[in-house]
């Protein structure tokens, strides 16, 4: 007679092919995407300031003070390669490694310095700029552990079609 208590519950192939599933997977997700957008915005931002830094004092308001021009260019370099580290650690977040971590917190931070830098031209990219490199280094530090036991359970009993309460 088999002992069922002992068996490992096998409810749905999805469960089994994923036995590494882990609580913050969704920032994982979250961030490596946004790393990927984000860096491909910041390179588009760049190559403008870097084939044309006079278009800024063209688009800039009234009385809005820039920095010179060849600033502007110099910006736009720095940009560009934080934006070219960021595509490689956006896409090394999505393999779980540790140096993309760490290279992403960094170039997020990178990021925002550059968008700081550009906010008297673009005040509102800027800030949402700002704000998604802020949420991506958080999700960056937090910490992606396995699902407990009882969090497995949970998850397996929905994809098997029972409810939990029950």
């Amino acid at each position: 007679m088999a002992d069922t208590e002992t068996a490992p519950v096998t409810t749905s192939a999805a469960v089994q092919d994923e036995p590494g599933a882990a609580y913050g997977i969704g920032w994982k997700i979250f961030t490596g995407s946004m790393l990927l957008l984000s860096s491909i915005f910041t390179m588009i931002f760049s190559i403008v300031a870097i084939s044309d830094a006079g278009y800024f004092r063209t688009i800039a308001v009234a009385n809005t003070r820039l920095p010179t021009e060849s600033t502007i260019e110099t910006w736009g370099w720095i940009g560009l390669v934080v934006s070219l580290v960021v595509i490689i650690a956006g896409f090394a977040v999505f393999w779980g490694t540790t140096w993309a971590r760490v290279v992403g917190i960094g170039a997020g931070i990178l990021n925002i310095l550059v968008h700081l830098r550009f906010s008297t031209i673009y005040p509102y990219w800027s800030v949402g700029a700002i704000v998604l490199s802020v949420m991506v280094i958080y999700g960056l530090v937090m910490k992606v552990r396995p699902l407990t036991p009882e969090q497995q359970a949970e998850l397996e009993g929905r994809l098997a079609g029972s409810s939990p309460a029950s």
